[in-house]
């Protein structure tokens, strides 16, 4: 059985409250120029104190540790999802693990398709997968680094101890994906003049990843200009690792649109790109699975529109419109279409059904 979900940080402000310390990204938003409009997440969508309606490196912070059994304990009460997310870069369970639970770690994950039709640029989509998808899970699957960045770096690339071959071969029982966007590749060892001297280096997989070709791009370009909406990415990322890593459950842990623009408020609310998005790659997953990926969850990124780093409040890949004024939380179009898909009911009946409330917002 599947279990859906939605993604769930950036959202809890009280940055300087009950003994929380600062972390890096507090620091960083602070500093004029590091994000954009300087915004930072001290307020986000006061989450902190509207959970009903960090992590620690260190000391144990009981009022925090109140707050996230009280989130908990909120979530199981009203059957949401049984899910800890506790990094958002990297989840590691670890906790849920020494309470009999499972362990495992996300990445981000994009897709990766040739930028010509020839051997070249499919070698380049090889190398593209192992730079920045194998190297991580190899390891942690079956000890070692993929043969293509041992073949590249060469002794430049460390070697594991038996012991440390030991403690990381399966050490993980699942992989979540954080998946965005699609990327051509460009091999650099047959179009040099195409790469740049930071393209055509061993770290890189010698090959240059872009969005466009002859000026046309890969698919729509969203609101943080480096995605596009390709959904057949969804079906090529689930196909990798199932021919990759054959008997890895697989949860989707992030996968989300921002519109390229930020409309007015009546226009954000009757996101119809986001409903499309959503429902194309959702079926674009399920075509995957169909064919044998170990596919267990899927969390639509976000619940809610939030603090996205260094780009601020600009892109807003919330199901829900926060007014940040009153901190109001009001659903949109993909809000609706999203409950009647978990529902299990016609996702397109269940629009209809509720177009007057939207229409009332």
């Amino acid at each position: 059985m599947m279990e859906f979900g939605w993604g769930y940080l950036k959202v809890e402000g009280a940055y300087l409250e009950d003994g929380k310390g600062l972390s890096n990204w507090d620091v960083f938003s602070h500093l004029s120029g590091n994000t954009v409009d300087n915004e930072n997440g001290d307020v986000a969508d006061d989450h902190y104190h509207r959970y009903e309606v960090g992590g620690r490196f260190g000391e144990i912070n009981p009022s925090g540790v109140a707050f996230y059994n009280k989130i908990i304990d909120n979530l199981l009460l009203k059957a949401i999802f049984k899910w800890a997310v506790v990094v958002n870069l990297v989840y590691q369970l670890t906790s849920m693990h020494k309470q009999h639970g499972y362990i495992g770690i996300a990445i981000c994950a994009s897709s990766y398709v040739p930028y010509r039709d020839d051997k070249f640029s499919r070698h380049a989509v090889a190398r593209a997968y192992a730079t920045n998808v194998a190297w991580i899970i190899d390891p942690l699957i079956y000890g070692k680094y993929p043969s293509l960045m041992r073949k590249y770096h060469g002794k430049e690339l460390p070697k594991f101890t038996k012991e440390e071959v030991k403690l990381l071969k399966g050490s993980v029982d699942f992989v979540g994906l954080n998946h965005y966007t699609t990327f051509y590749t460009i091999d650099c060892f047959h179009y040099s003049s195409e790469c740049s001297s930071k393209d055509n280096r061993a770290i890189k997989g010698f090959l240059k990843t872009t969005g466009f070709r002859d000026g046309i791009p890969i698919g729509e370009q969203a609101g943080s200009p480096r995605f596009f909406v390709v959904p057949k990415g969804m079906e090529l990322i689930v196909d990798y690792f199932r021919k990759r890593y054959p008997d890895l459950a697989l949860y989707i842990t992030e996968n989300g649109y921002a519109p390229p623009t930020l409309p007015d408020v009546p226009d954000i609310l009757h996101d119809v790109e986001r409903v499309e998005f959503l429902r194309t790659y959702i079926a674009a997953l399920g075509k995957a699975m169909r064919k044998g990926a170990k596919v267990k969850g899927y969390f639509a990124w976000s619940f809610m529109d939030n603090f996205e780093w260094a780009d601020g409040y600009t892109p807003t890949y919330g199901l829900y419109y926060v007014d940040r004024a009153t901190q109001q939380r009001i659903p949109k179009l993909s809000a609706y279409w999203f409950a009647g898909f978990l529902a299990n009911h016609s996702p397109h009946q269940y629009l209809l059904e509720n177009q007057q409330k939207l229409e009332s917002q």
